[in-house]
């Protein structure tokens, strides 16, 4: 998916209807300077060996038959080892635990309708149980919780609505969720807050 000035402008999937469209249409550029950011997640390949399903991307990127050069590129931690490995994690964990703490929120319009990583708590006041997050509203991405990296979600598609999370993940107390959200969230999300529920089943939408 790809960005211009952290707005998101359009997001190509390949699948078997539709795997040469390499094109986005960009709107929204200033008439100086712009900021293009693209994100590519991986999630595996076709289980009946398709020849041409690769992965990432595979040649130059243009802009009006203009070929972009000099791209700076990071990796987004996701897994479990490689989250308390961020630069200043653990002073970000506590600003946002504050914010969090004392009703404060960084949410806003533009935030819910990007990608974005968004940030809550779960209060568990007896011994925790098996349980399975409901992602209905959310659009696609993955989750965390206390740094255990739980599954992918994407809403949006299914049918998979629901992601399980063992009780081993959970503790009595303030449970940090972290949703890594690639479409964004305008059903889970308002302009102040977002909305995580849970479930004792899993939800599957055909």
């Amino acid at each position: 998916m790809a960005c211009i000035q952290r707005d998101m402008v359009g997001a190509l999937y390949k699948d078997f209807a539709d795997i040469h469209n390499n094109t986005i249409e960009v709107q929204g550029c200033l008439d100086n300077v712009n900021s293009l950011e693209i994100i590519i997640e991986i999630t595996g390949r076709s289980s009946i060996n398709y020849p041409v399903m690769s992965r990432g991307i595979q040649d130059n990127v243009y802009m009006h038959n203009v070929t972009l050069e000099n791209w700076q590129s990071c990796q987004v931690p996701i897994e479990t080892y490689e989250i308390s490995m961020v630069k200043n994690y653990e002073k970000i964990q506590k600003q946002v635990l504050h914010k969090m703490n004392t009703q404060q929120s960084d949410s806003n319009s533009a935030a819910v309708n990007q990608p974005a990583v968004f940030i809550g708590n779960l209060h568990i006041k007896t011994a925790p149980a098996d349980t399975f997050l409901d992602v209905r509203g959310w659009g696609k991405g993955v989750v965390t919780i206390n740094q255990y990296n739980i599954g992918r979600y994407w809403s949006t598609v299914g049918p998979q609505q629901t992601l399980y999370i063992p009780s081993e993940f959970l503790h009595k107390g303030t449970n940090l969720i972290m949703f890594y959200e690639f479409e964004g969230a305008t059903t889970a999300c308002t302009a102040a807050s977002c909305t995580a529920k849970f479930t004792n089943i899993p939800i599957f939408d055909y």
